[in-house]
């Protein structure tokens, strides 16, 4: 009877190890979709028209998916993506390269690579696409 307990705990540890990989979950942290251009000097006088051609383009490019959240911070700009994060800085790239050519007025700018930790400081959007 002593060796049937240990290996019905032995069983038992084993399938939870196996659930538990099952259940882990797959989605993206919120840091792992965030990418934060830089700009060498204001965009305020141009940030609505720079949006709207931002979004314009990212839905030509990618029809079904969500255009990314964005927050304006200084001379700084966050975009959180919810689909394609392994794919952010080549996206953000893309359209850049796109609206650079549609928007004389773009300042000079730099897209970051760092990893951009979600605060009220860069930007927070919550929601189902992304695990924390």
């Amino acid at each position: 009877m002593i060796c049937n307990k240990g290996y019905v705990l032995l069983i038992s540890c084993f399938l939870f190890v196996a659930l538990a990989g099952c259940l882990s979950d797959s989605r993206p942290s919120r840091s792992d979709c965030i990418v934060r251009v830089d700009f060498d000097q204001s965009i305020d006088s141009i940030v609505d028209v720079f949006l709207l051609e931002y979004l314009k383009v990212y839905w030509m490019k990618y029809p079904n998916n969500d255009g990314p959240v964005v927050a304006k911070v200084v001379d700084s700009m966050y975009f959180q993506y919810s689909h394609l994060c392994e794919k952010k800085y080549e996206i953000t790239e893309e359209i850049f390269l796109s609206i650079s050519k549609l928007i004389i007025e773009l300042p000079q700018y730099s897209i970051s690579r760092e990893l951009i930790v979600p605060s009220i400081a860069t930007i927070e959007a919550t929601g189902e696409a992304w695990k924390d």
